[in-house]
């Protein structure tokens, strides 16, 4: 982050973890940092949440733990902010172990409420660097002004992770905050730096708040519809799997891989239990909304991607 041309900034590093250095790596670094260390593990949107009360300006950046930003990354992604007007600005991610290839340019979403990571695994190129807003950001990188956490608020927290991105930002769409998308702002991600690619935790998580985000925010016939399109993708899922390819495929055994099935159905039945709760947040949200439903399942269906585009998705 401290490039010649770095913005003055605040650093801000939330600790949910064990000892680890982390407080010696943070004081010798070029810019200094303040570490919140707690005292258990919260989550990752819980934890995001803990640093956006405590910083203090205009903008507030988000990173992961496994990010690693280029030089002038800040200084792109304030500029696309302060010429845009923007509250909400999403960098081009690169995969760190593949710096030729996209990680991530924002998320998209599948019908189902499942966001998807726009671009991912394609070459870097020329198509990834027009400034092209996606849907959706990713919680891998962002920016995010006051005014709109202000409007809004942060992360749901009892998301703990994983789709909380998508969740704050079709929040942040139907209460009329479009994205931007900075390509000049780069950062490197590693991916599953927390828990791993293949943490059956992970996939629980995934299919639960998938299942939370569908109930509180996609349009009565888009959640109507939800059931048929969550079908098709674990249908497009095991197909995959007998070829090695796809989410499952990666999973080594059958012991494995019927864990990971185990665990996307245990997440759909645990979320059926959290139904009057998102339903309650739905009313939350549609309150605070300036979009109608009617315009929100227009911006869906520009942004929604198909079958096809799930055979990329190599990690639940």
């Amino acid at each position: 982050l401290a490039s010649p041309d770095c913005p003055p900034t605040e650093v801000i590093v939330v600790d949910g973890g064990p000892p680890d250095g982390l407080r010696a790596v943070c004081a010798a670094a070029p810019l200094p940092a303040r570490v919140i260390a707690l005292r258990r593990p919260v989550g990752f949107a819980a934890a995001v949440n803990i640093g956006l009360e405590a910083a203090r300006g205009r903008y507030v950046v988000v990173l992961n733990n496994d990010v690693r930003a280029a030089a002038g990354f800040l200084h792109h992604l304030v500029a696309v902010a302060e010429t845009s007007g923007s509250q909400l600005v999403v960098p081009r991610v690169l995969s760190m172990l593949e710096p030729g290839r996209i990680d991530n340019t924002g998320n998209a979403m599948f019908p189902d409420g499942l966001n998807l990571c726009r671009g991912r695994g394609l070459d870097d190129g020329p198509a990834h660097r027009a400034p092209v807003a996606p849907l959706l950001p990713s919680g891998a990188a962002m920016l995010l002004g006051q005014g709109l956490l202000t409007r809004i608020g942060g992360f749901e927290s009892d998301f703990f992770a994983y789709g909380e991105d998508a969740e704050l930002g079709l929040r942040a769409l139907e209460a009329g905050f479009s994205p931007r998308y900075a390509p000049d702002a780069v950062v490197h991600h590693l991916g599953g730096g927390t828990w791993g690619p293949r943490s059956l935790r992970k996939v629980y998580l995934v299919e639960r708040n998938r299942a939370r985000l569908a109930a509180a925010h996609l349009p009565p016939r888009w959640l109507a519809a939800t059931p048929w399109h969550v079908a098709v993708r674990y249908l497009h899922h095991a197909a995959a799997a007998l070829d090695g390819e796809g989410p499952l495929g990666t999973y080594e055994g059958v012991v494995h891989t019927c864990g990971a099935a185990v665990a996307a159905g245990a997440a759909l039945v645990t979320s059926l239990g959290g139904l009057p709760g998102d339903l309650r947040r739905r009313s939350r949200v549609r309150s605070q909304a300036s979009l109608s439903h009617a315009e929100v399942a227009a911006l869906l269906s520009r942004h929604v991607v198909g079958v096809g585009e799930l055979t990329r998705r190599k990690q639940w």
